[in-house]
């Protein structure tokens, strides 16, 4: 299988290349302080135009009737109409098989945390938004945002370190929490942590730039430089100009319960605030959970329908279907706020970002892994959207958006993992550069 080349792949092939010279080994680099800060920094603030260089995951509960979230010759279907504005940005898959087990753990398995720990390992692995932290999030004042809409925070499809991730439901708390109860602080004392590496590497250059050829050097100054705006983005909270922070409507406290749909606008605001100012590289909406059991009582449609749980599992599927295409919007609005949002390098949010909606079922209403429907999202060069296509296995998607981003050296091979079949990148997703 061809291996996809990205301007991530060159940049860091070209980089361990001239480091070797100084006789650093190149293994002992990978693992340093230095190494870890140049490749993040070079990353996240020199993906270039086209590159990738940010991560969305969508979470929607139980999936969707079969063959009713699909894409085929420019025609949505039924439960996927939401997406007709945006779906010239979109793959959709509806043949996946999830990772994980539905409602056997939670969802958890949908991002490579499910099933027995490798041998010789006490706990499952982290999950795959959590190793991104590690390389997209390291140059981040916010490794990774995990939000979620009446999620309760139980069950939820990060882990961490033994434990899951508790995502924050109330859109006003994490607002709060990125930019201070005035929309424009963040807290010191985590700039100064997340600083420290970085200034670490800045020294760890220094002395390395003395054992280079003058052309070397030349190189070497262009990390360096990457690292010292990274620097001055911690110093500065948010990126500079960053001043127009979105001011929340709708007359919410955040903690409404059947105002789904507002909190979800306010969590998906919360996002591309986020990544317009720099904060954060990484992010997981994780709308409802898989039990299901929420009502959008705001909607007066799906009030009448009860809780989504009775909705997947009524002898039809209208109910089922009024909820998924409930949910299609709701990603459909993100995908239009990336594409109306510039960021810092003057460049709409969506050409430098994939989104990856995920679920932890096919068909809920029989609890089944086959035929699970994605959606895969970007403006970016690397994908060519409005199309339908084959996957064959979640986890394989996780290793194409591994490759897309350009840290598919550093990341578990999800595909061996969970499936053991090593089939790894999806061949002919997304476009070689």
């Amino acid at each position: 299988m061809k291996k996809l080349k990205t301007p991530q792949d060159v940049q860091r092939r070209n980089f361990l290349k001239t480091v070797a010279s100084s006789g650093i080994a190149v293994n002992t680099l990978k693992a340093s302080a230095l190494g870890m800060g140049i490749m993040a920094s070079r990353t996240a603030a020199a993906a270039g135009p086209g590159g990738l260089k940010r991560v969305i995951f969508v979470y929607t509960p139980d999936g969707a009737p079969n063959g009713t979230y699909t894409l085929n010759n420019g025609t949505l279907g039924e439960n996927a109409v939401g997406l007709e504005a945006v779906k010239d940005n979109c793959i959709i898959f509806d043949d996946c098989t999830t990772g994980g087990n539905g409602h056997s753990d939670g969802g958890l398995g949908i991002l490579g945390g499910a099933g027995t720990p490798p041998a010789g390992q006490e706990f499952r692995i982290d999950t795959y938004d959590v190793h991104l932290e590690k390389y997209l999030g390291a140059a981040s004042v916010i490794p990774s945002l995990h939000l979620g809409v009446e999620s309760n925070s139980e069950n939820c499809i990060g882990f961490r370190s033994k434990n899951r991730i508790k995502y924050q439901d109330n859109p006003i708390a994490a607002f709060t929490g990125m930019f201070g109860a005035g929309g424009e602080a963040v807290d010191p004392a985590s700039i100064a942590r997340k600083k420290a590496p970085f200034e670490s590497s800045l020294a760890e250059i220094r002395a390395i730039k003395a054992k280079l050829s003058a052309s070397e050097v030349l190189r070497m100054e262009e990390h360096e430089e990457a690292i010292e705006r990274m620097i001055a983005n911690f110093d500065q909270g948010t990126t500079a100009g960053c001043d127009d922070i979105s001011q929340f409507k709708y007359g919410l406290d955040g903690t409404e319960i059947g105002e789904f749909a507002k909190i979800s606008k306010m969590q998906c605001q919360n996002i591309v605030d986020a990544f317009k100012c720099d904060l954060t590289n990484v992010a997981t909406l994780h709308l409802g959970n898989h039990s299901a059991e929420f009502t959008i009582s705001a909607d007066p449609e799906l009030a009448a329908l009860g809780t989504y749980h009775t909705a997947v599992h009524f002898p039809d599927t209208i109910g089922y279907g009024a909820y998924r295409r409930f949910f299609t919007e709701r990603l459909a609005e993100l995908i239009a706020l990336l594409k109306t949002t510039k960021g810092s390098d003057d460049e709409f949010l969506i050409e430098s970002t994939l989104v990856l909606q995920i679920t932890c079922m096919g068909n809920g209403n029989a609890h089944d892994q086959a035929q699970a429907p994605f959606t895969l999202v970007s403006g970016s060069t690397q994908m060519v959207g409005g199309r339908g296509f084959n996957a064959g296995h979640s986890y394989n998607l996780l290793d194409t958006v591994s490759a897309a981003l350009g840290v598919d050296d550093q990341m578990p091979k999800y595909a061996s993992i969970g499936t053991g079949d090593g089939g790894g990148v999806v061949s002919g997703l997304l476009t070689a550069v």
